[in-house]
């Protein structure tokens, strides 16, 4: 979990020895290294843009809040936000094995499709005959692994359901 930035008040920075000169090259003495990497963080927060990104943002920063606040208040950006957290939550519960296993085979199948190697099916018998491809039974099976997992939880009768989500005063 994160913590809370402490903010040092300025008694306390008096107190460290810090600004007991008020010359500025004192201040930096010893500190080199530091600065170095600093400069660094600098020079790449430049280079990835994300530096004009920044100071875009607290130059304008109030205008920037006004048009967040504005289009959260919508109501479709709450249903948008209680999707987002049912998701974020339905992540969670899954296997990360599963998951990667379904997200590398419809990665292969993307790439058979892309290719151009499409199955064909023509009727029952093509069907059939593709029953016997080892390939096609293991992902029929684990298709038909996920339906029943799906079915245990919003089968009708027996008393679940999805969970609700709620953001905000429930609108």
């Amino acid at each position: 979990m994160a913590k809370a930035i402490a903010w040092a008040k300025e008694s306390e920075v008096q107190q460290t020895g810090l600004m007991e000169s008020s010359d500025p090259l004192q201040l930096l003495e010893g500190h080199g290294q530091s600065l170095a990497e600093a400069l660094r963080l600098i020079d790449l927060l430049h280079e990835k843009g994300l530096l004009q990104a920044l100071v875009a943002a607290l130059e304008h920063g109030s205008d920037l809040l006004d048009i967040v606040v504005r289009q959260v208040d919508q109501p479709e950006a709450v249903g948008g936000l209680k999707n987002v957290i049912a998701l974020v939550q339905g992540l969670g519960a899954m296997d990360a094995r599963g998951l990667s296993g379904l997200l590398h085979g419809l990665a292969e199948g993307t790439k058979l499709a892309g290719t151009g190697q499409h199955v064909t099916v023509n009727g029952v018998f093509d069907i059939m005959k593709l029953m016997h491809d080892p390939d096609v039974s293991a992902g029929l099976a684990w298709t038909f692994t996920l339906l029943k997992g799906l079915g245990q939880r919003v089968g009708s009768g027996n008393g679940t359901s999805v969970p609700d989500v709620s953001v905000g005063d429930g609108k």
